[in-house]
């Protein structure tokens, strides 16, 4: 009797190992640019928050450009210490150019930022 509820429990094992589990999704956003000129900044980072960077794109179009915190559950990498002072450095009236990822709110998650002047 053993035998055969060994040999079942294995069969079962095998055909549930057997089953291809396939997933698809749909990246939430793809890599981007946005240049303009920095119109406003929103540091929120004191408080563990990014930073904003509202940036004139064009004819009275803004673009939200978000700076992330360094808090997080890892330290921070050399890149991600870089676009914190890059952030801190660029001042209402300069011109950049940063380069991320959107989110969902369609908003720019930098992961660098170009300062090229005023």
């Amino acid at each position: 009797m053993r035998t055969i509820a060994a040999s079942l429990l294995l069969a079962l094992v095998l055909a549930g190992c057997a089953v291809e589990k396939k997933v698809s999704f749909e990246p939430v956003s793809t890599a981007t640019q946005v240049s303009g000129t920095l119109a406003g900044k929103n540091d929120h980072r004191p408080v563990d928050g990014p930073m904003l960077l509202v940036v004139t794109v064009g004819e009275g179009r803004e673009e939200t450009v978000v700076v992330p915190s360094l808090f997080t559950a890892e330290p921070p990498s050399t890149a991600k210490l870089a676009l914190q002072k890059q952030a801190d450095e660029v001042q209402v009236g300069d011109r950049l150019t940063a380069t991320g990822t959107r989110n969902a709110e369609d908003q720019l998650v930098a992961e660098v930022i170009e300062i090229h002047g005023p």
